[in-house]
């Protein structure tokens, strides 16, 4: 399934995997984003199937981070996802 709406919970998400320094885990982003670990895991699994975030399979799990470089469309959804932070105001903390 496909990252057809950005929600405020996307924004979360996307923000706590930009920030992170290297690979992260879905339980990190949790808790850097404070949404719910099932959610996480979903919207994590949506923008690597969108390309935004590569998907490292591992013992015990996955890591993710940001796709670099970030395909065309990719470049598209960050952008919105960038234009949605700021309808929901979250850019304060950036």
């Amino acid at each position: 399934m496909a990252l057809t709406q950005i929600t405020r919970q996307a924004c979360l998400v996307y923000r706590a995997v930009r920030n992170a320094p290297a690979w992260t885990t879905a339980r990190l982003v949790e808790t850097r984003s404070g949404v719910t670990i099932r959610t996480t895991r979903g919207l994590l699994k949506n923008m690597a199937d969108a390309n935004l975030l590569e998907m490292q399979a591992v013992h015990g799990g996955f890591r993710y981070r940001l796709r670099d470089p970030m395909p065309s469309e990719a470049r598209v959804l960050a952008t919105k996802i960038h234009e949605a932070e700021k309808a929901f105001g979250l850019l304060e903390a950036a």
